[in-house]
């Protein structure tokens, strides 16, 4: 979809400023291992994206990525439904879009491993 051409545009790039205008007016932000974030503004969630900036690209979007797929299977409730990306030095981004298409939810980790194991 196009909104997640922009996510992949955004992590690339490292310019996360345009996915606020992506984002509902309030997004759910998780930082695994820290204690940030919960509701949060769009603003603040496009800000927060910058804890990506040691993420090394290339990006892995392919959902049927044998680490994704366990991700989604084995945190369904959390992950099942949500569109995950994970960086060459093992960086997780997954992102959830509401009813209109636009991200409300957004989950970052250092590492993937804090999840599954390859």
């Amino acid at each position: 979809s196009a909104i997640q051409e922009q996510i992949k545009a955004a992590l690339t790039s490292k310019n996360y400023a345009a996915l606020a205008s992506y984002m509902n007016e309030n997004v759910n932000f998780v930082l695994y291992a820290s204690e940030c974030c919960g509701q949060i503004t769009a603003t603040e969630a496009a800000s927060q994206l910058s804890y990506l900036d040691s993420a090394i690209s290339p990006w892995d979007f392919d959902q049927t990525n044998s680490i994704i797929t366990k991700i989604k299977t084995q945190y369904a409730s959390e992950y099942g439904s949500l569109f995950i990306g994970i960086a060459s030095n093992e960086y997780l981004a997954a992102f959830g879009f509401d009813q209109n298409g636009k991200i409300n939810n957004v989950k970052l980790a250092a590492t993937y491993k804090l999840l599954v194991s390859e």
